[in-house]
């Protein structure tokens, strides 16, 4: 990926976009639960990211 030509999100606490960081942590832990396979989890509000992350053996690239 050419990081040139992406367009960098800025970063906010889940909080300043309204939103409840407990909520996103119910979140992961229900696709935990139902033990889905994700590579990859953005969660974008207003134009900010609040929450991101991989799961192995993926990673940001």
């Amino acid at each position: 990926m050419n990081t040139n030509t992406v367009r960098l999100l800025p970063r906010s606490t889940p909080e300043n976009q309204g939103i409840s960081s407990q909520s996103i942590k119910r979140f992961i832990g229900s696709i935990q639960e139902k033990e889905l396979e994700l590579h990859s989890f953005m969660l974008v509000r207003h134009g900010h990211s609040v929450a991101e992350g991989w799961w192995k053996p993926y990673d940001a690239d």
